[in-house]
């Protein structure tokens, strides 16, 4: 069930992983498992992002604690922070613990080594419901650090990102310099955002919902066989 549901979509989800660089794992066509990535380069530089990431949410925090900002503004940037924190949160595995993909592991093993074994079953509407639920957060997924970027270019100095950290940002007169110091700032947040949801996501969706959907299936094809017995 995890393999014709799942699976597919989370192929799908590490392949935009990898052009971010944000999954220190890898899916080995072989063994039809996953693994750590053999590669020193993605290792170093998912690491890299753990660090950033967790610079930029605490700088975030500090911004919204310290920072120029009204009461409007520190409850206007609070929400974003927190969806900034509840991405960086799962996304953190600086030490690259296998813990968390060795639980879809034991999913694709449980499925492949039991279930298949059991009468089949047709999908119920509680796992297409989580599967629709997967693919509509992938899409925000995606549109969300577009859609931010856009805001920013709008409104540069909007809590609590880094320009509204500055008291004087949106005061002073435009020129080449700041508009390109501005862009470059827009594009780096825009990349942390990316890469945090994305790798954040990765265990929301396939570890904890996805595996939601594959035991409550189980549990229906164990009561069948039950039954039948």
């Amino acid at each position: 069930m995890y393999q014709k549901e799942f699976l597919p979509l989370l192929i799908y989800h590490l392949r935009i992983c990898d052009l971010f660089k944000c999954i220190p794992f890898e899916y080995e066509e072989k063994s039809e498992r996953f693994a750590k990535s053999k590669s020193i380069k993605v290792i170093r530089f998912f690491k890299l992002q753990c660090i950033l990431t967790a610079v930029h949410c605490t700088a975030l925090f500090l911004n919204i604690c310290f920072g120029p900002l009204t009461k409007a503004e520190r409850l206007q940037g609070l929400s974003i922070m927190i969806c900034s924190l509840a991405a960086a949160i799962p996304s953190w595995n600086y030490s690259i613990d296998i813990a968390p993909i060795q639980i879809i592991n034991a999913f694709l093993d449980f499925d492949a080594r039991i279930i298949k074994n059991l009468t089949n079953l047709a999908t119920s509407s509680t796992t297409k419901a989580i599967k629709a639920f997967v693919v509509l957060v992938e899409i925000a997924i995606f549109s969300y650090p577009i859609l931010v970027f856009l805001l920013l270019r709008f409104l540069p100095c909007m809590p609590p990102f880094i320009l509204s950290m500055f008291a004087n940002c949106g005061r002073q007169k435009c020129s080449t310099i700041r508009y390109g110091l501005q862009l470059g700032v827009h594009i780096f947040e825009t990349w942390i955002e990316y890469h945090a949801k994305v790798s954040g996501a990765t265990w929301f969706l396939y570890a904890l919902f996805a595996g939601i959907g594959f035991l409550l299936h189980y549990f229906e094809l164990l009561t069948r066989y039950l039954r039948l017995k």
